[in-house]
């Protein structure tokens, strides 16, 4: 959690000098996201599933948050606020910058990762992005 807001202040910085709504938003979003994880990291080992349905589960929450979160303008910060200045800037679907974002940081982790944990880490990524929008979908 703590590492998370020290990554996540440089966007914060940069919506602050752009975007102050973002800003506000999302740095509520971060504090209260980085809380929660450090809160809630001793029960992590409380569920046991196998990696194909954690695949699944883990990008359709972590789609549905950030989806919910985007659709009312907050974020996480971090890569949440970068793809939400670009989409912004540039008239793109956020569910997608965030897909592509993501992808790319994934890649370059690859001789870090493995081949599996590269091809589970991308289909969480994608099933969360495709997640994000389809909440996120302006109708």
């Amino acid at each position: 959690g703590v590492m998370i807001i020290i990554l996540g202040f440089p966007l914060c910085w940069f919506a602050w000098v752009y975007e102050k709504t973002y800003f506000y938003n999302s740095f509520y979003g971060l504090v209260i996201s980085s809380l929660l994880i450090d809160w809630l990291e001793p029960i992590k080992d409380q569920f046991q599933l196998s990696v194909f349905p954690s695949v699944i589960l883990g990008g359709v929450c972590i789609g549905t948050g950030i989806g919910l979160m985007l659709r009312y303008e907050t974020s996480t910060g971090g890569t949440d606020l970068l793809a939400q200045l670009i989409s912004k800037a540039f008239s793109l679907n956020i569910g997608m910058v965030i897909l592509i974002i993501d992808g790319f940081i994934i890649t370059a982790g690859l001789p870090l990762l493995g081949p599996k944990t590269f091809l589970f880490s991308c289909s969480t990524i994608f099933i969360g992005g495709m997640t994000t929008s389809l909440i996120t979908k302006k109708e």
